[in-house]
């Protein structure tokens, strides 16, 4: 295996350890089904406005 591909892998395991350890989601418990990712970006402007006031 070269280096580079060995850092790479490294840095990738980094990265998903990263996101593991800072999830924006502790506590929380969502009810009902899972909506699509294109329906929650569509709403997203609302997560925000909702999130700010």
């Amino acid at each position: 295996m070269s280096i580079d591909k060995t850092n790479k892998e490294k840095a990738e395991s980094q990265k998903k350890t990263a996101l593991t350890e800072h999830s924006i989601f502790t506590g929380l418990t969502f009810h009902g089904k899972p909506v699509s990712k294109e329906e929650y970006t569509n709403h997203y402007e609302e997560y925000v406005n909702r999130c700010s006031n």
